[in-house]
């Protein structure tokens, strides 16, 4: 399953010194949003189709906007997840693949160790599923390229500064729709969580207000697989570099009608 995700940022209001004539705009620190539009577009069979989402933000200090190299605290892909010894925990006990003369078998309670240190309890109980999915473990591998072990993981919800939900109605009722189960019954696809960058470097850095427009363009062929002209809805939500999260923007109710193809 093929998806991808595109940011555009487009600058409505920000402060600046040219602004000497206009008051300074007053927002608070925490990011706000509210909708502003949602589009499908076609794509060609190897682009696969859009699904763009606009929204509105303004946010007191600027400090929105995550770099590709934003992988330190607390901006980390995961947590690991370690046991009541300390030790990572992996898919299954028994020999290290790496080292099949170390035997560790996990000894619960298990905790969730950030890589600044800071461990927070996870599960009183061995709570790993006997069943593989790629969400709760991260595959390590040999300078060869080859699988030596599989490490339990937690993913951190921080790692993205924009969330998105989607929700089918089904006999009326929302329910959520997991887009990561399309690809395969582990959970492998992916799902539309990411990250819009720093807009205005110079803005950022001197702490002005800033407010604009996301269009957050969400690509995949699996839309109408997905969707099938069924009626769905979006939950969105932002934060800042302060962790700070926005009011939870839900979208009007939409299907799916295919366009042209480009």
């Amino acid at each position: 399953m093929k998806m991808r995700v595109i940011f555009y940022l487009f600058l409505l209001i920000c402060l600046t010194a040219l602004s000497g004539c206009f008051s300074p705009p007053e927002f608070p620190d925490e990011p706000t949003i509210s909708f502003e539009n949602l589009v499908f577009r076609k794509g060609d069979i190897s682009s696969g189709d859009s699904l763009i989402l606009s929204i509105n933000f303004q946010d007191g200090n600027g400090d929105i906007g995550l770099s590709g190299v934003d992988d330190d605290f607390p901006y980390h892909p995961f947590d690991i997840i370690v046991d009541s010894n300390g030790d990572s925990v992996f898919f299954r006990d028994g020999p290290r693949a790496n080292n099949p003369n170390i035997i560790k078998q996990a000894v619960p309670p298990f905790f969730r160790r950030a890589p600044n240190g800071n461990e927070i309890l996870f599960s009183e109980v061995d709570n790993r599923n006997p069943v593989y999915n790629c969400p709760q473990y991260e595959r390590l591998f040999n300078p060869d390229g080859q699988e030596v072990d599989t490490l339990y993981i937690f993913q951190n919800e921080n790692n993205s500064n924009i969330s998105v939900k989607f929700f089918r109605r089904v006999n009326g009722e929302p329910r959520e729709f997991d887009f990561r189960a399309i690809a395969s019954r582990d959970l492998c696809g992916e799902d539309f969580n990411g990250r819009f960058p720093i807009f205005d470097q110079q803005n950022f850095e001197d702490g002005k207000a800033l407010a604009g427009t996301i269009d957050y363009s969400m690509i995949s062929v699996g839309f109408e697989l997905a969707f099938r002209r069924d009626t769905f809805q979006i939950v969105t939500q932002i934060k800042d570099r302060n962790l700070n999260e926005s009011d939870t923007v839900i979208t009007p109710p939409f299907v799916i009608l295919p366009e042209f193809r480009l």
